[in-house]
């Protein structure tokens, strides 16, 4: 379990992989209407299911590529070219859909394209209570305008 795959050291994941949502979902149970619209991030990755919550609510949903929590390892391993099983079917699930902006480096699109057996929670909530969510990362904002995720 401590071997080396390509950068990525495969020891720390089987822990983190099998952290339930639960307090996560408590949380955001108890925020009520605040919050507008959750998924947990598992086989269509975080590109995916961000595009159903889009395409459901008439919304774009923008990313901010530097504040993606990833495993260590995992960027430099996108990065050198590593791709899932799933990474093409994914890609052409969001094709059309997805922007990445010029400057983005492509190992951030490819993380996003990346499905999981053990995703976390992707939550909408209102911008007044995002902020202050105790053990959650800032990673965007939802936009008016036609339904779509940018990765920028």
């Amino acid at each position: 379990r401590d071997r080396d795959v390509t950068g990525v050291q495969t020891c720390a994941l089987p822990i983190c992989m099998r952290r339930l949502n639960r307090a996560a979902s408590e949380a955001l149970q108890a925020l009520g209407n605040s919050v507008h619209a959750v998924t947990d991030v598992t086989g269509y990755g975080l590109a995916g299911h961000s595009w159903e919550m889009a395409q459901r609510g008439g919304v774009r949903i923008r990313f901010h590529a530097a504040s993606l929590p990833m495993y260590d390892g995992a960027f430099a391993a996108a990065h050198d070219g590593v791709r899932t099983g799933g990474h093409a079917r994914n890609l052409d699930y969001v094709s059309g859909h997805l922007l990445t902006s010029a400057g983005v480096d492509p190992a951030f699109e490819a993380l996003c394209l990346d499905p999981q057996t053990s995703g976390g929670l992707l939550a909408a909530v209102h911008p007044s209570v995002a902020e202050h969510l105790e053990g959650f990362t800032l990673v965007g904002e939802v936009l008016a305008g036609p339904a779509g995720v940018e990765l920028i």
